[in-house]
């Protein structure tokens, strides 16, 4: 399937900081601020690399995006999904954990 608009509701919704003002001012807020506060993200942990990506993989396949396109795919499926997902988080892999790069906003307004 194609994915979601960028403004789709989602993890990404707010990724678009005029979007984010758009609302707030619609909203009747001023003084809006808005900062990134980029921090590294914890996909999962383990006693190895092997054991932190089936964690990660998991995650990754539970939740989110990844779980809604599989959600009513077969066993078969679902199972290259993992393991494709696996392969990709491989290279993030190190010390018994995979880290993503994680990008918020700290936003702030008054009203």
């Amino acid at each position: 399937s194609p994915p979601p608009p960028a403004d789709a509701p989602g993890p990404f919704a707010f990724a678009r900081p005029e979007r984010i003002r758009d609302i707030l001012l619609q909203a009747g807020f001023g003084g809006i601020a808005i900062a990134p506060c980029d921090q590294p993200i914890l996909l999962g942990q383990g006693e190895s690399d092997a054991e932190a990506l089936d964690q990660a993989a998991r995650l990754a396949v539970e939740t989110g995006p990844v779980a809604r396109a599989i959600r009513d795919q077969p066993d078969a499926t679902r199972q290259q999904a993992i393991a494709a997902v696996r392969h990709a988080l491989a290279p993030h892999a190190s010390a018994g954990s995979v880290t993503l790069h994680g990008a918020t906003w700290i936003v702030t307004a008054s009203r």
